[in-house]
């Protein structure tokens, strides 16, 4: 008997929340329910979404894409095409700026071009890294360039935290020891 009386105020809760939406028009929670001429206006205008989103500015682009998925739409996937990745890669290896890339393909943006290379495992040149003013630290995070590491290799190595990613001041442990590391010394040099 205890069961069947929970059942049935469950059940009656139910019927009680589904009143309230019907009269409300908004979820207990207080969103829209999505209205069946909503959909239609989905369903009629896809994929065009400045028509949709004028049409129910209500609503944000994210719910409009949300019920989308819902009704069993799906965004137009566009694959890459063999001839495509050809013209790609080169380009991409030999660090020519992403915009010239975007060209050279046409209708690729920026962030497909970095998905694809990313997918491929191909990588840019890395880039020199930017003279900081002072001399011996330049000259020590060229060396760390030349030989393959990183600034933040060379912090590790040397017990700093991005002292050699973005120095301020000069360190004279972190340059002596990244001095040992690399194979240097310093000599002094006398002006008359």
């Amino acid at each position: 008997m205890y069961v069947s009386e929970s059942i049935k105020r469950g059940f009656n809760a139910k019927q009680s929340m589904i009143r309230y939406m019907r009269k409300t028009g908004r979820t207990l929670s207080g969103r829209l329910i999505w209205m069946p001429s909503e959909t239609d206006i989905i369903e009629e205008f896809w994929p065009d979404w400045p028509a949709i989103e004028g049409r129910l500015p209500h609503r944000t682009a994210g719910a409009i894409k949300a019920k989308a998925r819902a009704i069993g739409f799906k965004k137009h996937v566009q694959f890459w095409q063999p001839d495509e990745k050809k013209r790609m890669v080169p380009p991409y290896k030999a660090g020519e700026p992403i915009s010239d890339i975007v060209v050279i393909l046409g209708d690729r943006s920026k962030r497909q071009i970095y998905g694809k290379a990313s997918h491929l495992k191909i990588r840019r040149p890395r880039k020199p890294p930017k003279p900081t003013g002072m001399r011996i630290v330049d000259l020590i995070r060229q060396r760390a360039f030349d030989l393959g590491y990183t600034m933040a290799e060379l912090d590790f190595w040397v017990g700093r935290k991005k002292y050699f990613v973005a120095p301020k001041k000069l360190d004279t442990w972190a340059i002596s020891g990244a001095l040992k590391i690399l194979g240097g010394s310093i000599v002094a040099v006398w002006v008359n």
